[in-house]
């Protein structure tokens, strides 16, 4: 009986470190009415990164870290009632450290934030 509690204890102590390990930063665009309007996602676990379902490669990673340091990046959110355009929610997820910024879509930063998620595509000259 012991046996299968240590192996249950461990079992579930292997499956908290490795959702530990991944990091999921997401930016969501959001409409007046409060919908989804667009929804980037990148998502490193070891020394692997995903951006909007596309590995890329160690080279790509590389020359691509600028853009990767941007969306890293956390500001304070100075966000009022009334966002003409939308809203934006910038998310950090690595183990129990989370970390939002919220703020309008026709902001510099927000424009800032898509620039660089655009400027993580799959690189066909590094492949």
């Amino acid at each position: 009986m012991n046996k299968i509690l240590f192996v249950g204890v461990f079992f579930c102590f292997k499956l908290s470190a490795v959702s530990a390990s991944e990091t999921i930063i997401i930016l969501e665009s959001i409409g007046n009415r409060g919908t989804i309007v667009k929804k980037e996602v990148m998502l490193v676990k070891d020394s692997m990164v995903l951006v909007n379902r596309e590995k890329l490669s160690p080279a790509e990673i590389i020359t691509q870290s600028g853009n990767i340091k941007n969306i890293s990046t956390f500001f304070v959110s100075e966000i009022g009632n009334q966002c003409e355009t939308g809203k934006f929610k910038h998310i950090y997820k690595k183990g129990k450290v989370l970390k939002e910024e919220h703020g309008c879509l026709g902001s510099e930063r927000f424009n800032h934030l898509e620039k660089s998620f655009k400027g993580l595509k799959k690189d066909r000259v590094t492949e």
